[in-house]
């Protein structure tokens, strides 16, 4: 074929090319370099000697490799030789070298997990949602027009116009599945879900895409059926004690256009915006078709994270016994029963142990404009017997407190 296509000539015989080279290999014999890969420390005169029987031969500091073991062409191959005839046994399990050495979660992995499993073990069923939302979103959770949280990264390619932006608030996604849920007939849900949000840097009011938006994990808990807004205020304050986050305060919210003006809440440690609690206003539902009652809370993943503490106090099983004490004033409709508690645990003392409420009262019997608010309290000295009087005393100085600032009268 090659002289029909004029592209040769075939000439007779044969030509043999080998390429093989017959002369011994040789590799540089490096005592030093083959203790710190394997972790050992070998005399070079011992490494001789558990080489020689394999059939390697020294040439000053170059080993010969015998023509049978073809396997052999770099030092680590020397250093297997020497490590299975020194032993494995013999060298010591050492730690890799290195900042790190250990594979392990990081400290935001490790609370992620525990925030988790917190909101598991009281009840609440894990969901996933999509980053991406449509602008209508926002319009259903009635979102005012002029809010900085409706710009929003548009997305270049968008599966549909239902997903052409990022979101930057979890709710309406959260919404959209308690809708599913209601829509498939199941009664009642307890849900959360850990997502994030993205907020990108605002020009003129716009969001610039030339620039990666911040992405903040946010904590959405959604709950319909047999949670109202109290049981979600307890369900919040386990998740909180499980995590570490201690000392929680409430805020009354009217402003948050979402959620009911007269059921909602700020949730704050000290000082610190945790996040915000309560029903949703019964128009967002109406937008999501859903026909009942609807409670949600919204809490910032990296606020709750820097809020952890790493301390656990325990206390052990009283040795004495309490004394319990109930406690019912009257005060102004608009105060808040938090200061009320604040307040009676800045003044009762180390004496109170526990405080509280179990009632608020508002009809014939109080004055228009007032309320009734009770507590129960419990009073305990770990080290002896607590007297009446202490008790008695300790609850006289708050009622006098509660007088003072807030012009509450106790309830005859």
């Amino acid at each position: 074929l090659v002289e029909e296509l004029c592209a040769g000539e075939v000439v007779g015989g044969l030509i043999d090319i080998s390429n093989f080279d017959p002369s011994p290999r040789k590799i540089s014999f490096e005592p030093d370099k083959i203790n710190k890969l394997l972790g050992i420390s070998v005399s070079k005169d011992d490494m001789i000697k558990l080489l020689l029987p394999l059939g390697f031969t020294f040439e000053k500091d170059l080993i010969v490799v015998p023509s049978f073991r073809a396997d052999v062409v770099r030092m680590a191959d020397i250093a297997e030789e020497v490590a299975r005839m020194y032993g494995y046994d013999k060298i010591p399990t050492t730690m890799l070298k290195g900042e790190m050495t250990q594979g392990r979660l990081t400290t935001e992995q490790k609370f992620e997990f525990e925030l988790s499993e917190a909101c598991r073990a009281v009840g609440l069923y894990e969901v996933q949602t999509y980053s991406f939302i449509s602008p209508k979103q926002y319009d259903k959770i009635r979102m005012p027009a002029d809010s900085s949280l409706r710009a929003s990264i548009v997305i270049t390619n968008p599966l549909s116009e239902d997903m052409s932006i990022m979101r930057t608030t979890s709710l309406p996604s959260m919404l959209e599945v308690v809708a599913r849920n209601y829509n498939f007939r199941n009664a009642y849900a307890n849900l959360f879900e850990l997502s994030a949000i993205y907020l990108p840097e605002l020009i003129n009011g716009k969001a610039d895409a030339t620039t990666l938006p911040k992405e903040n994990k946010i904590l959405t808990i959604a709950c319909y059926g047999k949670t109202g807004f109290y049981e979600l205020k307890g369900l919040l304050e386990v998740i909180f004690q499980s995590i570490g986050i201690n000392s929680v305060l409430y805020e009354s919210d009217r402003q948050n256009p979402a959620y009911h003006p007269g059921r909602c809440a700020k949730v704050f440690l000290n000082s610190t915006y945790l996040g915000t609690f309560g029903q949703i206003h019964p128009q967002v539902m109406k937008n999501f078709g859903i026909d009942l009652q609807v409670y949600s809370a919204e809490l910032s993943f990296e606020t709750l994270l820097a809020s952890v503490s790493s301390e656990r106090v325990y206390q052990p099983v009283p040795k004495f016994p309490a004394i319990s004490r109930d406690l019912a004033v009257v005060c102004d409709k608009e105060v808040p029963a938090q200061s009320i508690e604040e307040c009676i645990k800045k003044n009762a003392g180390k004496l109170l142990e526990q405080i509280s409420l179990f009632d608020v009262y508002e009809g014939t019997q109080i004055p228009n404009g007032k309320k009734s608010i009770a507590y129960s309290l419990t009073f305990r000295v770990p080290e002896r017997t607590l007297t009446d009087e202490e008790a008695d005393n300790a609850l006289r100085k708050a009622l006098k407190a509660l007088s003072f600032e807030f012009g509450a009268e106790l309830r005859r």
